[in-house]
């Protein structure tokens, strides 16, 4: 059942919400939950108006509220080069932010994607915002683009780390997980497939293919991307802990 996004509905009827997003158990689950839907900014003069500024604010706020709750900063790294440059209030609510602590790793970057849309038949002009989690190649370039050469080569090995970390902390979770004929699964080595057989702790898998990545994990991060996979079709038997659930349409 989904959530009432209950952060933007304090937003849209009182300018402000009344309280911080902490219902949730992460950020992903947050967005997913709140910003599921695009969000249409109307823009009828070079600002925002009294009643398009709350929910264009809403993202930015909620996210704000949300990395505080995680005990760090959000910071915008990037801007949204779709924002015209005489639209400062939309400048400054959109593009690549990092939830990060003082001289800590990136805890978590999102990006508030505003693309330009002109309302169909209204003579009213905006953007439509969306806000999904950044994906790897978004962040370090985040961190390229925002940090002088030595901070930055550190943040970066700071960042790889703690995805590789994390990601092996959520595979470990899911693969503690009963197996069902029909699961989607795949290994920490990028191979995907699905269970054919169980028998008792051990599986019998159909590989369907391997992600051609340089490092393991690819499907346990929060933000994997797309990818080049090698085409398998072959029957394995192995240990149930050696796979989890896993979406290998990403």
């Amino acid at each position: 059942m989904n959530r009432t996004p209950t952060y933007l509905l304090g937003m849209l009827m009182f300018g402000c919400a009344s309280t911080v997003p902490d219902n949730y158990a992460n950020h992903s689950e947050m967005i997913k939950a709140e910003f599921q839907e695009p969000l249409w900014i109307p823009y009828t003069t070079d600002s925002l108006n009294i009643i398009s500024r709350p929910k264009a604010r809403a993202p930015y706020e909620a996210l704000v509220a949300y990395c505080a709750k995680d005990s760090g900063v959000l910071k915008q790294v990037a801007k949204d080069g779709n924002v015209s440059l005489r639209h400062d209030e939309m400048l400054l609510i959109s593009g690549q932010f990092h939830c990060q602590a003082e001289n800590k790793p990136v805890l978590w970057a999102v990006m508030i994607d505003a693309m330009k849309d002109y309302g169909g038949l209204s003579p009213t002009h905006g953007y439509t915002l969306t806000v999904r989690e950044a994906n790897n190649k978004e962040v370090l370039e985040g961190l390229i683009s925002s940090k002088p050469r030595k901070q930055r080569e550190q943040e970066i090995q700071q960042f790889r780390d703690a995805v590789r970390a994390n990601s092996y902390a959520t595979f470990s979770r899911l693969s503690d997980a009963p197996k069902s004929i029909g699961d989607e699964i795949c290994s920490w080595n990028n191979l995907y497939g699905f269970v054919d057989d169980v028998s008792n702790h051990r599986i019998r898998i159909l590989v369907k293919g391997k992600a051609r990545v340089n490092t393991p994990g690819f499907f346990f991060r929060p933000a994997p991307g797309s990818y080049y996979s090698d085409d398998k079709e072959e029957h394995i038997w192995d240990d149930a802990k050696n796979w989890a659930a896993c979406d290998y349409s990403v």
